[in-house]
Parts: C-alpha cells; sequence; structure tokens
C-alpha cells in the first residue's frame, strides 16, 4: 500500500524565501487575475488524506506554502528543494508590508470583536494598507459576502474559518470575486487582536510553534496533533 497524497506531489509549493515569493506577487499583483494561496502545515496534509474534495482544492491553489517543520521535512522527503517554511501569518504581514499605498483589504472570519480588533491592528501598523471591510465569520450568509467584498473594491480577502472551510469557502466562490489575492489566514485574527498569544522567538525558530499551540489549548488540539503525527511517520517512512 502507499501512502503517498498528491498534495506532495505538487509542482505549486513555492520552495524559495518568502522575500522573493511576496516580490512576485507584488509584481503580478494588477495582472487581472485572481491568485490564491493555501499555506498547508501537517495538519492540512493530514486532511488531504482524508478529504479528496480537500486535497484537490489544494493542489490547485495557484501557490502552496510551507507553513510549518512537518510539512517543510516532508517536502524534502518528497525531493522539493524546500528553503524555508514559511508560517501563514509572517507571509500575510509581508504581503501587507510590500503592497502598493492603498491597498484594499477585507477581512472575513472570526467573532466580531476578533475581527474587529485585528482591523484596528492593521490599520495601525500597515499604514498602506486601506481597510475596505470586515465581517465576522459566524452566521454568515455567502452571497451577502460576496457581495460586500465586490462593493467595498478590496484588493485583498483574508478568509479566518479555520482550515479545511476557509480553503473550500475560498475555492467555491473565488470565480465570483474580484480581488486580487485570497489567503486562508487560520487563527491570524485571534494573534492580531491580541486574544493570542504567538510562541516566543525560540520556539519559532526552532520550528516549535506547533507544540506552542497545543499547549494553548491541549483539549481540542492534542487529537488532532496525534493524528498528524501518526500520518506523518506513515509518509515520511513508508513512502514509495
Amino acid at each position: 500500500m502507499s501512502w503517498d497524497v498528491s498534495i506532495l506531489k505538487s509542482s505549486n509549493w513555492f520552495t524559495r524565501e518568502t522575500e522573493e515569493f511576496v516580490k512576485r506577487l507584488v509584481n503580478n499583483f494588477n495582472s487581472g487575475r485572481s491568485v490564491y494561496i493555501v499555506t498547508a502545515n501537517i495538519e492540512c496534509i493530514t486532511y488531504c488524506k482524508n478529504d479528496d474534495e480537500f486535497e484537490s482544492i489544494c493542489f490547485n491553489a495557484d501557490y502552496l506554502i510551507p507553513d510549518g517543520i512537518g510539512a517543510l521535512v516532508l517536502l524534502r522527503r518528497y525531493n522539493h528543494s524546500v528553503s524555508e517554511r514559511i508560517p501563514g501569518i509572517e507571509l500575510a504581514q509581508k504581503v501587507l508590508s510590500e503592497v502598493p499605498p492603498r491597498t484594499r483589504l477585507f477581512l472575513f472570519g472570526g467573532k466580531e470583536y476578533i475581527v474587529k480588533k485585528a482591523s484596528e491592528f492593521i490599520k495601525d501598523n500597515y499604514p498602506n494598507i486601506d481597510i475596505a471591510g470586515i465581517c465576522s465569520g459566524y452566521k454568515f450568509d455567502t452571497r451577502t459576502i460576496i457581495d460586500d467584498v465586490n462593493e467595498s473594491k478590496a484588493d485583498i480577502l483574508f478568509v479566518a474559518l479555520g482550515m479545511p472551510k476557509q480553503e473550500k469557502w475560498i475555492a467555491d466562490n473565488l470565480d465570483r470575486l474580484n480581488v486580487k489575492l485570497a489567503i486562508g489566514v487560520g487563527g491570524s485574527f485571534d494573534v492580531w487582536s491580541g486574544t493570542t498569544k504567538r510562541a516566543p522567538g525560540w520556539m519559532k525558530m526552532s520550528g516549535l510553534e506547533w507544540l506552542w499551540r497545543v499547549g494553548l489549548q491541549p483539549f481540542s488540539r492534542v487529537p488532532r496533533f496525534l493524528k498528524s503525527v501518526f500520518l506523518f511517520l506513515q509518509l515520511y517512512f513508508l513512502r514509495r
């Protein structure tokens, strides 16, 4: 039996430095095409193993980004020359720093007070960004969200509905959205709002940020973590 998952063989993985990737995004910003990015960690790969629809969505994204040490190790095992992992929140922040002035951003997801605080953080820290609109991720109507995003003339859409819901939502609706860039940003709104703290610098540098997140939410994350570790070992050692 082969334990391979096709996402690990995708040619859409971006395997060079974050700086180069963001520069490429910004240079193509006015190409007239909507770009969809999936930031994939080992948990994302675990979902792909068990959900064919989700794997197809990830496989066909414009770019797959190795978010996490587990994804980095597996990509190297599958013969990708990966230079570094790119945490999704850091990619999002780098994009916000490098896009042209007056770029318009729409934030969708999270609780109402969290997305509001996240938008205030971005407004205070990224002067080249205009907040085009915000919307909570609770009890939303997709048609209304699409209308709101398009009417706001947003250039970038950050979706924080959690994986795999955010990736599926973007993939299902991207052709009806007029944005230039869409990214699922997971728990980034929680960090930007001050609700959750990121791991200390030494843990981030050591690739141990996953352990910090498990410690913050042990009851919900430990079962998922154990499942991801089990799959990681299968993919690494039983690859054919």
